[in-house]
């Protein structure tokens, strides 16, 4: 497939999945706002970050080896650029989705799509302070995802993500790592 049909497939799949998701079981409300990490560096958090894990979505389920590249752009937005492979030892291909930030006093806070016009809110609920993981959420609660600096981490770091995942609403029995290694794919607990 063209990559650039690829690349528009994709987006809009990822916008149809946002919209075609059960939403969470709440109380009869909904939830309140996620807690954003109370400050971000931009320029320290741009780069490349490797996706862990994540609430798989019909976009991104069964990619391997997936990270994102972030860089500032001259308009204010933020280029997010996605890149995974179908299968070790396959082409990679990307897509390129945007983020805006609201408030550049709270730059963990904000709105992403790979489809315009259709945006989603986001918060950046766990970053450490060494800028190595950081845990992202829609404010819906029905997509969370895990990135590390590094493809695979250790145990600790992961179940500390899952506990900041569970602590804000998230459902983490429906979380699922991505494979970086040829021996993930298939294991328990991998897409």
């Amino acid at each position: 497939m063209p990559a650039r049909l690829h690349a528009l497939l994709f987006a809009a799949l990822v916008a149809l999945a946002s919209c075609a998701m059960p939403r969470p079981e709440f109380a009869d409300e909904d939830p309140p706002p996620l807690q954003a990490v109370g400050w971000l560096d931009l320029d320290r958090y741009m780069g490349r970050w490797y996706l862990i894990a994540n609430i798989p979505n019909f976009a991104e389920s069964g990619n391997v080896a997936p990270y994102v590249e972030y860089s500032r752009r001259t308009d204010g937005l933020i280029d997010d650029k996605y890149t995974a492979f179908e299968a070790f030892g396959g082409d990679p291909f990307t897509k390129d989705g945007y983020i805006e930030i609201f408030n550049p006093m709270v730059p963990a806070e904000g709105r992403i799509t790979f489809l315009p016009p259709l945006w989603r809110d986001y918060a950046v609920i766990f970053l450490d302070p060494e800028y190595q993981y950081t845990v992202v959420g829609l404010q819906d609660r029905d997509y969370v995802w895990f990135f590390a600096r590094t493809p695979v981490i250790s145990e600790d770091v992961y179940r500390k993500m899952l506990d900041v995942a569970r602590d804000n609403g998230f459902d983490v029995t429906q979380i699922l790592r991505f494979a970086h290694r040829r021996e993930d794919v298939g294991a328990p607990g991998f897409q």
